[in-house]
């Protein structure tokens, strides 16, 4: 077993003791490590060995990293937790879950409410470590120089924001860490930037949300293996499933990522593009993120086709592969 230097925390020198590649104990005390190599006479192993132990079911702030013990290898473990990137130690039979979030138009005469506490729910009783992006359009931001959806806002925009707060800050609580690690901005944010406000950004500091932007890449790393993710708000509407998917392969197909997730069409689907050629094979996941809206609305009044409410789920497994889940307000029992 070796002593290693493993990383930056708040400024602070972090070691971990190295054994078959994998991480035994983790210390900013070098010299702590040492005495675990090399006990003393009189053990002082019980003075730190608590800082050395990931417990999920109690985890309280996952921004700092954690080293595996070995007795606990049948336990999701967070080694890093950064704005930019995400790495964990998955053990055989367990998974991550990335459930991204958006076009709830909390505020909205036709937002339903009910639907989004089902979201919630099943988030909260997943047993697999959770991850949440949120996609846009969290909130309506109703504008006046937009139809009249101003007269049919329900919430105003302050009241909008509690309303997910208060959801977000009970789901913090369930899970006992924080699962929000990132959020783009959707054509409804947009409406307050003639204010010079950014709800985006506001919503990220409220929610203690560390990355934040238009577009943004985020990188998780599952033993080893490398996933980036693209998240945008998006910008096409189209009434065939088919070219909906196709704008989106089209849209995004000189960026390099292993998960592209988009909103704004209010569509739940999963889908994946092969890639083959000399030497080459891999496959690229796709993901339209669902809304909370039923259709009696602007959909209705644009003849758009009417998609009932959804949203998805991308597993990803101990080897960093990918599997896509839908849940369709049709075929789920999920009414109260």
């Amino acid at each position: 077993m070796n002593i290693v230097k493993s990383g930056f925390v708040q400024g602070k020198q972090r070691y971990s003791i190295i054994q078959d590649g994998s991480i035994v104990k983790s210390s900013y005390d070098k010299y702590k490590l040492q005495d675990y190599l090399n006990p003393p006479i009189e053990p002082v192993c019980n003075t730190f060995e608590d800082e050395t132990v990931l417990d999920l079911d109690n985890l309280e702030d996952d921004t700092i990293g954690h080293g595996i013990q070995s007795n606990l290898k049948d336990k999701i473990e967070v080694i890093s937790n950064t704005a930019k990137k995400l790495v964990l130690y998955i053990p055989k039979g367990l998974k991550a879950s990335i459930f991204p979030m958006g076009d709830l138009h909390i505020g909205s005469s036709e937002f339903n409410e009910d639907w989004l506490d089902y979201w919630f729910s099943v988030i909260a009783k997943s047993k697999n470590y959770v991850i949440i992006y949120l996609m846009g359009d969290i909130l309506e931001v109703a504008s006046k120089k937009v139809g009249d959806s101003a007269f049919r806002q329900r919430f105003n925009v302050n009241e909008q924001l509690k309303i997910f707060k208060e959801k977000a800050d009970r789901l913090k609580k369930i899970l006992k860490y924080n699962p929000f690690r990132a959020s783009v901005g959707g054509n409804h944010d947009k409406r307050l930037l003639e204010f010079d406000y950014n709800l985006n950004e506001s919503i990220a500091e409220i929610l203690d949300i560390p990355n934040y932007g238009t577009t943004l890449y985020d990188t998780i790393i599952i033993n080893g293996k490398e996933l980036k993710i693209h998240l945008n708000h998006g910008k096409h509407s189209n009434k065939h499933q088919h070219l909906r998917e196709g704008a989106f392969i089209r849209d995004t197909h000189h960026l390099s990522a292993d998960l592209f997730l988009e909103g704004h069409n209010h569509d739940t689907d999963t889908f994946s593009d092969f890639i083959t050629g000399d030497g080459v094979n891999y496959r690229r996941f796709f993901g339209f993120t669902g809304s909370a809206l039923n259709y009696n609305g602007y959909a209705k009044e644009m003849n758009l086709r009417e998609i009932p409410k959804g949203f998805i789920e991308y597993e990803i497994y101990p080897n960093g592969g990918l599997n896509g889940k839908e849940y369709h307000s049709d075929l789920i029992d999920w009414e109260k």
